[in-house]
């Protein structure tokens, strides 16, 4: 009978901990594939908002409902980018872009990975000039 050795005392390598509201998009966790990249907040998802179609007839008290539908939502996500350098931050921002190209991608948080959002990235905040460690804010419009 053989037993595997195991040493008790060699350092282990600690997996990466992603913030619990890190984001996911179209299947790439952003705080793993850009180093420097940093989750901080999202804003957005929380709250569904309906609109109610009604009908209203003159010689009746109140309205019939006729149905309901979710109305689209904008999810912004505030994040930091930090690099040694102007050329590294640059690559960095280029591959943030790339990633977030996609058209309806589908959007998932560390948090809540059992659900998701179908949406486009429609805009990041300004960078300011000069600046290789930034914080900023990237929106998606949900439909």
């Amino acid at each position: 009978m053989s037993y595997n050795f195991v040493d008790t005392i060699e350092a282990q390598v600690p997996e990466q901990l992603l913030p619990a509201e890190a984001l996911q998009f179209d299947g790439v966790w952003l705080d793993q594939a850009i180093p420097g990249f940093r989750t901080l907040t999202v804003e957005g998802r929380e709250s569904v908002e309906s609109e109610i179609k009604i009908d209203s007839i003159d010689a009746r008290d109140g309205a019939d409902y006729r149905y309901a539908r979710y109305l689209p939502r904008t999810i912004t996500v505030a994040f930091r980018l930090e690099a040694r350098d102007s050329y590294e931050f640059r690559a960095l921002f280029n591959e943030l872009n790339r990633l977030l190209l996609k058209r309806q991608g589908q959007i998932v948080f560390a948090d809540e990975p059992d659900k998701y959002f179908t949406g486009t990235m429609t805009n990041i905040s300004n960078v300011p000039p000069g600046r290789n460690t930034i914080t900023g804010e990237i929106e998606f419009y949900c439909a």
